[in-house]
């Protein structure tokens, strides 16, 4: 049941995150990009909005989440998800399961119709790279999707989705300003440093993406256990 009452709020977010996605795809190949520098910067863009859209679609923590619009406060419903028989635990991991699974399925689908669209990427990099491009996006989404679960668990709907984009914004400041190594800069990695360019799995960044996601998530889980609703 849990399962399926995620599915059902997420459903209407995952159709808008796919349109989010794929609407430039489709805008940059009916203008005729075909410069590896033009479908570069494309292919960038894309990857960042796919990044992004692991925010709306992280759920709410434990509370029942509006089907598009955040909105402030508790649902209605979420007293009754409360009540049910189910850890805390067992029920934020079921909502970010289904985020984690939606977001990583936005990427998949998006990413395909861009190599499907784009022949010059398919000239300069192998099958192989697009998968480690798709694997490295998915942890690129993972770190920021679980960062969103953890701001769900102290905000409601609105100020959940303000905050994790104003703490991303921040980061790209800061990676500005105080330039990390590159093989560690997600920035970096969803544009130039991407495995479409290198050929290689930038596995440093791929293990930072995942251990602050699986932080930020048990904090969330603590945060969650801690709190009256």
């Amino acid at each position: 049941m849990l399962w399926i009452k995620a599915w059902l709020e997420i459903r209407w977010r995952l159709a808008f995150a796919l349109a989010l996605a794929l609407s430039p795809l489709g805008g940059m190949y009916f203008k005729g990009m075909s410069s590896p520098e033009a479908v570069g910067r494309a292919v960038a863009f894309a990857a960042m909005l796919w990044v992004v859209t692991a925010v709306p679609l992280a759920g709410s923590g434990i509370k029942t989440q509006s089907p598009l619009q955040g909105t402030k406060g508790l649902h209605g419903s979420t007293q009754f998800t409360l009540a049910l028989p189910v850890s805390r635990f067992r029920l934020l991991s079921v909502r970010a399961g289904v985020g984690l699974l939606a977001m990583c399925g936005v990427i998949m689908i998006s990413g395909t119709v861009a190599w499907a669209l784009f022949p010059v990427l398919r000239a300069n990099s192998t099958l192989s790279d697009f998968w480690r491009w798709i694997v490295t996006v998915c942890c690129c989404a993972a770190g920021l999707h679980a960062l969103s679960i953890l701001a769900s668990t102290v905000l409601d709907e609105y100020w959940q989705v303000w905050a994790t984009m104003i703490t991303v914004g921040v980061l790209k400041l800061l990676t500005i300003q105080f330039p990390p190594p590159s093989s560690v800069d997600v920035f970096r990695v969803l544009a130039e440093g991407s495995p479409l360019q290198t050929h290689s799995l930038p596995w440093p960044m791929i293990a930072v993406s995942l251990g602050s996601g699986a932080v930020a998530f048990l904090v969330a889980v603590r945060v969650a256990d801690s709190c009256e609703y």
